[in-house]
């Protein structure tokens, strides 16, 4: 018998179910890839590559910020049904 938990999502419940990801995939790594082929292969002769590594470096800093903030905000069931919580 199966005790874990699920947690209710309302994107889940709202939104019609999706058979595939690919144009999702397609869009979300559109955008990377345009940065990718401009950093290294067109860089041309007014060169970005100090301002978007500098971009990028802070947009990864603020993000792993903003996770360590959502980890301590974000309050989650203990999985294990067998734990019963108790005060000493």
């Amino acid at each position: 018998m199966n005790h874990s938990v699920i947690l209710w999502d309302v994107s889940f419940k709202r939104l019609p179910y999706v058979r595939s990801t690919k144009m999702a995939d397609m869009f979300a790594g559109g955008g990377p890839l345009f940065v990718i082929v401009r950093f290294l292969v067109l860089p041309g002769p007014l060169s970005l590559r100090w301002t978007i590594f500098s971009r990028l470096l802070i947009i990864w800093g603020m993000l792993w910020c903003f996770r360590g903030f959502t980890i301590i905000a974000t309050p989650l069931p203990n999985p294990d049904y067998t734990c019963r919580p108790y005060l000493q």
